[in-house]
């Protein structure tokens, strides 16, 4: 998918859109100012060698939230990595909010993303990702799974934030420093001129005894960790910060 998105009289419209394969971007109807786009895997989810590519671009004074229609789910890969790469450009003053809801793995699952974002440092920028080994409602083990993940930053051309994250071995981390007993966790990084001023909100939203979270702020970023051992637990806790970082309900897909 390629799109980008234009602001006029105070309302951000499309202005480009190209999607081939199984990736569909929904642009519900709506008389908000903003978007809320939602991104549509016919495929139904990712196998071994699938390909997957997101770009949305967003032009001066644009206002854009992506979601995903449901979880995504990752399947059993017994070679190829599936893939999927995002690109998300932001223009000065613009926002665009990256709400993806669960990615499921499941076991021997293989899987390797790439985001990268480049924004203006009078934009904002947040981004989701919850993820979940196996479903426990079904009962599912996870005995092995490899996870690559690796999220590039650049606000006004310099790098300001950079992580690799991944998974090579499940036993390796089921200590009490890692995930220990719990089976999903997300990510969250916010990037704003105002981020300051929302952690009171934010530190308040993480008291809970059913997950383990913690947060960092520094240089107009917050990054957020979550740990669950219940998927629906941590599910909540998302439902509850998304109106901190965005100021609006959560999608209704969500």
């Amino acid at each position: 998918i390629q799109s980008r998105f234009f602001s006029k009289d105070s309302h951000t419209h499309i202005s480009d859109l190209f999607q081939k394969g199984c990736l569909k971007m929904m642009l519900p109807k709506s008389d908000k100012p903003s978007i809320d786009a939602i991104l549509l895997n016919t495929a139904g989810g990712i196998a071994g060698g699938d390909k997957l590519s997101v770009h949305v671009g967003l032009e001066p004074m644009a206002h854009v939230s992506l979601s995903t229609q449901t979880a995504e789910r990752i399947y059993r890969s017994d070679e190829e990595f599936g893939q999927s790469q995002y690109y998300f450009d932001l223009a000065e003053m613009a926002s665009f909010f990256w709400l993806a809801q669960e990615t499921i793995l499941f076991n021997q699952a293989k899987l390797k993303r790439q985001f990268e974002i480049h924004m203006s440092s009078t934009s904002t920028f947040l981004m989701i990702e919850p993820l979940v080994l196996g479903r426990m409602a079904m009962g599912e083990v996870i005995n092995e799974v490899l996870l690559h993940d690796r999220w590039r930053l650049y606000r006004d051309g310099r790098l300001c934030f950079a992580e690799n994250f991944g998974i090579t071995d499940i036993s390796k981390q089921r200590g009490a420093a890692s995930l220990g007993t719990a089976n999903a966790f997300a990510n969250i990084l916010f990037v704003s001129p105002n981020a300051e001023s929302l952690e009171c909100q934010i530190e308040e939203s993480l008291t809970t005894q059913k997950i383990f979270a913690g947060y960092s702020l520094f240089d107009d970023m917050i990054v957020v960790r979550l740990v669950a051992n219940d998927s629906y637990d941590m599910r909540k806790t998302l439902l509850r910060l998304i109106p901190i970082f965005t100021q609006s309900p959560p999608p209704p897909v969500w």
